[in-house]
């Protein structure tokens, strides 16, 4: 596959997963919405009407996004009877201990990301509901809603996209490691701000470093279900740590060195089998 087909497929999923996001938003206004949004209303007032509908069912949103990429992926997948993924090499055998290790590697970074999102109120992005949660809200969504959106659906379906289909063909165009960083800059746009996109990179670097490490996408669909999972517990069960410093010191803290500490345990050690590119 020669480079420029590979630049338009990683453009064409990443499209893919815009528009997915764009339709959700619409079938969201257009089912939910009801009659808080008319004709009649001022362009300032629509915005802020859509902005509220869109904000107050973000879960849903989510959810709707996820599950029309999973299935135009899953059509595209039974048609073409191949895999999606550009490359023969992520589809390792990734042992049983890597995988827990790779969990707990993810749950100390999402309780110390926890702490800072949190702290620094200012990120926000339109894809992760574990953000959006942290802000008030005056219609409260349910839960079970919130774990199948931000935890189940956004660890399957972005680690598939981004860490699994979009990185096998940035591998045909560069080094594994340059790879990860281009894939993690790409997922970094889907976020606002600058805090938010470093936030961004960081995940995405971690989670695709994660999947060459053992040469298989499960590593980062793992990784991502811990990370989620604890953000959402800690928003639902914790908030009010921080109304005590010392609760705040010792979360930044204890989540800094385990994640130090797991993570050294999932990326050290001898490989015995390094990532080999090869074309479909």
């Amino acid at each position: 596959m020669n480079r420029l087909k590979c630049v338009q497929k990683i453009g064409g999923y990443y499209l893919l997963f815009i528009l997915c996001k764009i339709l959700a938003d619409l079938f969201v206004l257009f089912f939910v919405s009801g009659s808080d949004i008319s004709s009649s209303m001022s362009d300032q007032e629509l915005y802020r009407a859509v902005s509220e509908v869109i904000s107050q069912n973000a879960s849903l949103v989510l959810l709707a996004t996820y599950v029309l990429t999973g299935m135009y992926l899953l059509i595209k997948r039974t048609k073409s009877r191949r895999s999606l993924l550009a490359v023969k090499g992520l589809y390792g055998r990734v042992t049983v201990k890597k995988m827990i290790f790779g969990a707990l590697m993810g749950a100390s970074a999402g309780m110390w990301s926890f702490v800072i999102l949190r702290l620094n109120e200012t990120v926000k992005s339109p894809f992760e509901v574990f953000v959006k949660s942290m802000q008030p809200s005056a219609v409260p969504e349910p839960l079970w809603l919130k774990i199948t959106a931000s935890i189940v659906a956004a660890a399957v379906i972005e680690e598939v996209l981004f860490r699994g289909i979009i990185l096998s063909y940035f591998l045909l165009l560069t080094r594994p490691v340059s790879a990860c960083i281009c894939q993690a800059l790409l997922f970094a746009t889907l976020f606002d701000g600058t805090n938010g996109w470093v936030y961004a990179f960081a995940l995405g670097l971690i989670t695709s470093l994660a999947v060459l490490r053992v040469s298989n996408i499960k590593a980062a669909i793992f990784i991502r279900l811990a990370f989620n999972g604890i953000m959402l517990m800690l928003d639902s069960c914790c908030a009010h740590i921080f109304s005590d410093p010392l609760s705040i010191r010792f979360m930044l803290i204890a989540g800094g060195i385990l994640f130090v500490f797991f993570g050294s345990l999932y990326f050290g050690g001898r490989t015995s089998k390094r990532i080999v590119v090869r074309p479909r």
